[in-house]
């Protein structure tokens, strides 16, 4: 797939979701986003915290 085509498939999900939310008046929670999508969000935010940081010298 060229990227023209992806940009245009993720924006047309992005719309649908922005209009789902408006028509709906629901406020976005990226929880249940993310359990629609099949996706653990605790586990994504886990990797992120077991990173240590960088210390810049």
């Amino acid at each position: 797939m060229s990227k023209k085509n992806a940009i245009g498939h993720l924006s047309g999900k992005l719309a649908n979701l922005i209009y789902s939310l408006l028509k709906n008046n629901v406020k976005y929670d990226p929880v249940v986003h993310a359990a629609a999508c099949g996706i653990n969000l605790d586990e994504l935010n886990k990797s992120k915290e077991e990173t240590e940081p960088l210390l810049l010298s």
